[in-house]
This record gives structure tokens, sequence and C-alpha cells, in this order.
């Protein structure tokens, strides 16, 4: 069972108090999730048993069995990830020799594997929405994440208008949020693992925007 999507199907029928909770896992999953009892009751503002009996009807004895299981899911999608997987082959490349060529085509069918997951239609709605000069687009990275969201931004300057980059600078966050409007898209690249005050600040920058 896939828990993230057990939760999103439990929203369509769960009380007004258990959609609070929901509503919390998802903000941050699956960390919200793996959070102690008591924390996220105070977090949501609800009560214990109204947790408890939100992860009971998601089929877990309690919310110990439910945190166990969010935690097992999570290590188990960590050691198949893709950079998980680089990692163990470049120890077969090691014993073997194979050397780069192997690294390489690790890679290739890492890429393909992600294009394979993805609904076809999704990429020509991205296409439609990128290709829509009457907005304009911005794209911002953070301090590791800057060079892939420059890079964007200069493969849609030779097709489109209106893009503009983002150096990667103190207050700018801010610069960007007093002149963004519902006339522009922006296209953000963070690690999701990053910590600190700037994975914060642009959380909290796009919770505003979305809210204009």
């Amino acid at each position: 069972m896939n828990i993230q999507a057990a939760i999103k199907q439990l929203h369509l029928s769960a009380t007004a108090s258990e959609k609070e909770i929901i509503d919390y896992f998802l903000a941050d999953y699956p960390m919200n999730a793996l959070g102690n009892l008591q924390d996220i009751a105070l977090q949501t503002g609800r009560s214990i048993p109204t947790v408890q009996r939100m992860v009971v009807k998601l089929g877990f004895s309690g919310f110990p069995a439910f945190r166990k299981a969010v935690l097992a899911e999570f290590s188990h999608e960590q050691s198949t990830s893709p950079l998980s997987r680089m990692r163990h082959q470049a120890q077969v490349d090691k014993q073997n020799d194979t050397g780069s060529q192997s690294t390489y085509q690790q890679t290739l069918a890492n890429i393909q594997a992600t294009f394979a997951h993805l609904p076809q239609q999704l990429l020509v709605d991205a296409a439609m929405v990128l290709a829509d000069e009457q907005r304009a687009v911005w794209c911002l990275g953070g301090r590791f994440t800057g060079t892939l969201a420059t890079l964007f931004a200069r493969h849609l300057k030779t097709v489109r208008h209106r893009v503009r980059e983002f150096t990667p600078y103190e207050g700018a966050l801010a610069d960007i949020y007093a002149d963004t409007s519902e006339e522009i898209m922006s296209i953000v690249t963070q690690l999701l693992g990053e910590k600190g005050q700037e994975n914060l600040q642009t959380r909290e920058l796009f919770l505003q925007t979305a809210n204009r």
C-alpha cells in the first residue's frame, strides 16, 4: 500500500478535523507524518484521539503502527532512488573495472524511467503553459540548483520572450515577491532535501504568492 496515496484518498471522505490532520501530513510528507503524536495534535489543533481515529481509518491498528509503516516505506524509497542505484552501480563498476560507461548507461536509464512515469498529456500541458507568452517566466534556484534554473531560462530565451533569470543573493526572494503578480509564472529549482533558512524562505514566499 502506498501510504501517501491512501492519505490523499481518505481526504475525500474525512471529517473536517481529520482533513486538518491530513493537510498537515501532506504539507511535508513524510516528515510531518513521522512526528510524535503529541506534536501532531498540537500542530493541527486537534485531539490525540482524533489523530488515532484517522490512522485507524487508513487500516492501521494505531499511530505507532502507522508511523512504523511510513518510516519503512520511506526507507525503501530511499534505498531504491536513482542516487542509491548509482552508488550501488559505482561499487559494481569498481569491482568489474567497467568505469564510466556503466554510469553513463545508468544515468540514461534513470532519465528514461522518470519520463516513463510521466503522463504524456502532462508534458504536453506543461509545454503549452511555458509557450504562453501572455505570462512572463521567472527562473530561480538555490545555491546548488541555481545553475539548473539559469540553464532552463537561457533555453527558454531562445524560443520565447519575457524570460528572466535570477542570480541567488541575499534579499532576492524579497525582490521577487515585491514584483510578482498573476501575470508571472515562477519556475523554482530546489532540492527537496535542503534544510535551513533558504528552504524556509522559499516555501514561505510561494505560499504567500499563491494566496495573492
